[in-house]
């Protein structure tokens, strides 16, 4: 049996390491990211049946890996019943499946050189865009593919240190790991990531400090300075190079701790940022009406940061457990450099970006960690004797998820195919194709957002706020404020329009169609001086991104101006 699972190893291992780096499917709306998270899932899952079923020795869990368990456990506690955080919480247990398997089934020997390859062919895809030599369909120079630079560079920085294990081999492999190095680590450099960037130097600065660490003798103290040196003169470059990005960052951070403050032992629970960070932000400009972050705000997805985002969802408690995790892991177990490289590269760019958003990283994380021993061989690990019931219960669990996964395959498919026809079939139709995909609604609030649109745009106004009052429920924004407002405008709620567009404009203090809905409120009530004070308002502020509805808001402003002047 064991020799059986060693098979599907061989071939799962490397199905999920192509499919969560390279899967791109024009089957979804999200055709970059939900095709590898949907890889993953599936893949994981069946891994994880394979193990339940056909594994006949004891199931040994480590100090570290009872942590885990703890954590996934208290972080999934009520995500089960919340229908938004479904994908969140399937991907979290193929997390922890792919770890039991890593931990009890034998790596395949060539699992290494298999993952460098990839991130070289991922690296050289990402060049050919660079050099404009294939086709990208994003804003971006540089995504290879996904849906922008920062999961390429955080898939590619994380795996990086694995190149390192190459040179410890013959002078083949030392100068294939040399050109995978190179290849890779341009292909970082190019992508623009700043985090990627730092995972890069961070990794190469200790990689090389350990090797020429004994041969300097007396001059090991030298070395360290003038690299320290060199990586504060790279801190500083990166912020310059995107002082805004940079800048707008902090703003996030500020924000969040907020968010943190207020629900710091157990947190707001699963998606409560989504719900709630936009709504923070606007609290923080309507006290801060002239803060230097008014131009840089934007709708915000994530506090780019995963230790922020672990707080603000489940509080101080799930990172304490995070903590204890890797005090254990430091204190009690070893592992070869590389791969402790690999979680830390990983950890640095969770303090400036999102990498767990890309499941590449998670089986990154789950292959590193299996490679973590006791330094003491005298503390022997819990063993776990599992009932066939027990087992049975597992399969059966890990069944459900994967027929969940495909419920939401399916509707993907089906909201794409409705929105392929959206400008050319009949209204009716639509709303009707609209509203059985509502009856059966998967947990994307995406699709409710994107529903209560096209009511809006319809002239259904009553049953666009209705469903907008269930997406904010999971998810708001000023795009969400927007609608809302503009909905209550057409149905003469003249009071409740101009509340959403006041909080729109506080929650992006540079965008100027809230302004310029709350004139055309003022506009219509006969309010002249209000009118007149948000024109101005609209005259004086900083345009972002020039665009044609700016220039046409700024010119009627001037025109109402000009008016209200000669009166």
């Amino acid at each position: 049996m064991e020799s059986c699972l060693f098979k599907i190893s061989r071939i799962g291992i490397p199905l999920l390491l192509v499919g969560t780096l390279f899967l791109s499917l024009d089957f979804f709306i999200d055709k970059e990211i939900n095709p590898k998270i949907y890889a993953f899932v599936i893949l994981s899952y069946i891994l994880g049946i394979c193990l339940l079923f056909l594994y006949r020795g004891k199931f040994m869990i480590s100090s570290w890996g009872i942590t885990v368990v703890l954590l996934i456990l208290y972080i999934n506690v009520d995500s089960m019943f919340t229908a938004s955080c479904r994908l969140t919480t399937l991907c979290l247990w193929g997390f922890g499946v792919l770890l039991l398997f890593f931990t009890h089934v034998p790596i395949p020997k060539n699992t290494d050189k298999i993952i460098v390859v990839l991130c070289v062919l991922q690296s050289v895809y990402g060049l050919l865009q660079y050099w404009n030599l294939t086709r990208n369909t994003t804003i971006y120079p540089v995504t290879g593919s996904f849906d922008n630079p920062a999961g390429f560079s955080a898939c590619l920085s994380t795996a990086f240190p694995l190149i390192f294990l190459l040179l410890q081999n013959n002078k083949l492999y030392k100068l294939s790991g040399i050109v995978s190095g190179v290849v890779i680590g341009t292909a970082i450099v190019v992508s623009g990531s700043r985090a990627g960037i730092i995972c890069l130097a961070i990794s190469l600065f200790i990689y090389a400090y350990t090797r020429l660490f004994s041969k300097i003798g007396k001059l090991k103290w030298l070395l360290f300075l003038c690299l320290f040196i060199v990586g504060v003169a790279l801190l500083i470059h990166l912020y310059t190079l995107k002082k805004d990005s940079a800048t707008g960052r902090i703003l996030i951070w500020q924000v969040t701790t907020d968010m943190i403050a207020d629900k710091p032992i157990l947190g707001g629970r699963n998606g409560y940022f989504h719900a709630n960070y936009m709504q923070y932000q606007a609290h923080f400009f309507e006290r801060n009406p002239c803060s230097r972050y008014g131009l840089l705000a934007d709708n915000v997805n994530h506090p780019f940061n995963e230790y922020l985002y672990l707080m603000v969802e489940y509080g101080l408690i799930a990172f304490v457990v995070f903590i204890i995790l890797i005090i254990i892991l430091v204190r009690q177990y070893h592992a070869p450099l590389p791969y402790m490289l690999c979680l830390l590269s990983l950890g640095i760019f969770a303090l400036f970006s999102y990498p767990l958003k890309y499941p590449f990283t998670w089986i990154i994380a789950a292959y590193c960690l299996a490679h973590f021993t006791r330094k003491n061989n005298n503390v022997k690990p819990f063993s776990i004797t599992t009932p066939k019931g027990l087992k049975a219960v597992g399969i059966i669990f890990l069944s459900i998820g994967l027929f969940r996964v495909i419920q939401d395959i399916r509707f993907e498919n089906g909201w794409l195919r409705v929105t392929q026809v959206e400008y050319s079939a009949p209204t009716s139709e639509i709303l009707r194709q609209y509203g059985n995909l509502y009856d059966r609604w998967s947990g994307n609030y995406y699709f409710l957002y994107s529903y209560a649109a096209l009511l809006s745009r319809k002239g259904e106004y009553e049953k666009s706020n209705k469903i907008l009052t269930e997406c904010q429920r999971y998810f708001d924004d000023c795009d969400v404020q927007t609608i809302v407002a503009e909905n209550h405008y057409h149905l003469g709620n003249w009071i409740q329009a101009e509340s959403h567009y006041f909080t729109a404009a506080h929650m992006c203090p540079n965008r100027f169609f809230p302004l310029y809905g709350l004139y055309k409120i003022y506009i219509v009530l006969n309010e002249r001086n209000k009118a007149l004070e948000i024109a101005d308002s609209i005259l004086v502020k900083k345009v972002k991104i020039p665009s044609q509805t700016v220039q046409h808001i700024m010119e009627e402003m001037r025109e109402y101006v000009k008016r209200e002047s000669c009166e």
